[in-house]
Formats: structure tokens, C-alpha cells, sequence
């Protein structure tokens, strides 16, 4: 899970500062983020697998509903939140198919997700663009 690829988790904690000073608010958010669109994407592509059993698949649909969750849960306002939790329900109906299609609308839906979650704070998405070039 995401939670244990970081060593500083403090960074995506709704409401807490920077974990220094050299890390601006933005900053954070952006790794928050970015960090938790690439776990999503590539869990979500596992769901799709041929093999995975019934078991694995509602244990990673379970990993990756927990960190859009935690993305739902920092969006500044609650019209935000509120559109955002939706979305995550569209997500999750999704993620319940076994199909290309499915797995085609959750990605959309996610980088949808994405994009509000850095209109609400302010974030532009070539901000975000340049962000993952320079953490990549």
C-alpha cells in the first residue's frame, strides 16, 4: 500500500502543515497527489489481470477505494468533496466489473479526480506536469 512506500506520511494529513521548511504546502500536496494517482492507476490495472482470484481482487479494490478516500478526504470545500465523493462511488461501481471498458472509465475517473483535487487548491496542472518531471 501507499502508506508504506513513504517515510514521511505527514505530508498528506488533511490540515497539517509542511513537514519542514524547505517543503512548501504545495509541494506536499503535489507528492501527495502524484504518489497517490500512480498507486491507484497501477492497482487498478492488477484488478484486470487474468488469474487474480476473487479474494486478491476485493483486497486490491479494498487498497485502492482506501487511498481515493484519502483524496476525497483533503479536497478544500465540501461542494468539492461532495462531487469527489461521488466520483470515488462511480469508482467503486466500476471496479465491481471485470471489464476493459470498466477499468478505461476508472482511469478516466481518476484523472478526473485529480484535476478537481488541484482546482481546489489551487494548483494548476502544468504546475502538477512539472512537478512529476522534476520527482521523476
Amino acid at each position: 500500500m501507499l502508506d508504506k512506500r513513504i517515510n514521511s506520511l505527514d505530508y498528506f494529513v488533511p490540515g497539517l502543515e509542511a513537514s519542514n521548511d524547505n517543503e512548501t504546502v504545495k509541494n506536499r500536496k503535489l507528492r501527495f497527489i502524484s504518489d497517490a494517482l500512480v498507486f491507484c492507476m497501477e492497482e487498478s490495472e492488477k484488478l484486470y489481470w487474468p488469474g487474480l482470484n476473487n479474494e486478491e481482487r476485493k483486497i486490491k479494490c479494498a487498497e485502492v477505494v482506501s487511498e481515493i478516500d484519502k483524496i476525497v478526504a483533503d479536497f478544500g470545500n465540501n461542494a468539492d468533496r461532495t462531487l469527489a465523493q461521488s466520483t470515488l462511488n462511480d469508482i467503486k461501481n466500476n471496479l465491481k466489473s471485470n471489464s476493459n471498458s470498466a477499468l478505461t472509465k476508472v482511469q478516466e475517473d481518476l484523472r478526473y479526480l485529480v484535476s478537481k483535487y488541484l482546482d481546489s487548491h489551487g494548483i494548476s496542472e502544468n504546475e502538477f506536469a512539472d512537478f512529476n518531471t522534476i520527482e521523476k
